[in-house]
C-alpha cells in the first residue's frame, strides 16, 4: 500500500505489501521508514498529512508547493527533514519538531508565509541557511537548548517576529541570519535590536 488519501487528508502508513510473483506468489511486507524526495510534492487539496511512527528520515521536497497544507503530525521517531521540505506550503500554520530530530536541511520553511509557529524539541543543533525565509506570518521559535549554529538568512524577512530568545548554547551566528524587521533578539542575557 501507499499513501492514501480521504477527502483532505494524506496518510502515510506503517507497511507497505507488494503483491508476489508467479514464482513466489507469497506477498511482502515492508516497513516504510523513509519518504522519498518530492514524493508528494505540490499536492495543492492536501490539507492535513499524518506521518506513521516508523518514518525517520524525509526526503528533500517531500512537500513542497503543497499549498493547502494546514496541519502536519510529525511522528516521535523522525531524525532527519531534508532540504525544502515544506517549501511554499503556503497555508502550514504551525509545527512541532520531535524530542528525536538531529538534523533539518536547508530552506525547510521557506516561504511558508502562513506559519505562525514552531517548536523544536532539544536534539537540533543547526538552523542551517534559509530555515525560515520569507516566513511573514512567524511569530513565535522556540528554539533547543541543544542549538549551536544559526545560519545565512535563517530569519530573512519574518517581519511578524517581534522577539526571540537565542540559547546559551549558541556559539556561531551568520551575520546575515535576520533582516527586514524589527525584532528584538535576546541571548538570555544580551538584546539583539
Amino acid at each position: 500500500s501507499t499513501a492514501t488519501t480521504t477527502a483532505s487528508t494524506t496518510v502515510v502508513p506503517e507497511t507497505s505489501t507488494e503483491a508476489g510473483q508467479k514464482a513466489t506468489p507469497k506477498k511482502k511486507t515492508y516497513k516504510i521508514t523513509a519518504i522519498a524526495p518530492d514524493c508528494l510534492g505540490k499536492k495543492t487539496k492536501m490539507h492535513k498529512l499524518v506521518i506513521s511512527k516508523n518514518i525517520r528520515l524525509i526526503g528533500s521536497g517531500a512537500f513542497n508547493n503543497c499549498t493547502g497544507l494546514r496541519q502536519v503530525t510529525l511522528p516521535g521517531r523522525l531524525r532527519y527533514l531534508g532540504t525544502a521540505v515544506f517549501y511554499k506550503c503556503s497555508s502550514l500554520t504551525t509545527v512541532k519538531l520531535p524530542a528525536s530530530m538531529r538534523s533539518i536541511g536547508l530552506n525547510l520553511f521557506d516561504s511558508c508565509k502562513s506559519l505562525t509557529q514552531v517548536s523544536f524539541a532539544d536534539g537540533i543543533r543547526s538552523l542551517p541557511t534559509s530555515t525560515f525565509n520569507h516566513c511573514q506570518g512567524l511569530r513565535t521559535v522556540k528554539l533547543p537548548s541543544t542549538l549551536t549554529y544559526i545560519g545565512k538568512k535563517a530569519f530573512y524577512e519574518c517581519v511578524s517576529l517581534t522577539q526571540i530568545t537565542i540559547p546559551d548554547s549558541v556559539t556561531s551566528i551568520h551575520p546575515q541570519f535576520f533582516s527586514g524587521s524589527d525584532t528584538n533578539f535576546t541571548d538570555g542575557k544580551t538584546t539583539f535590536l
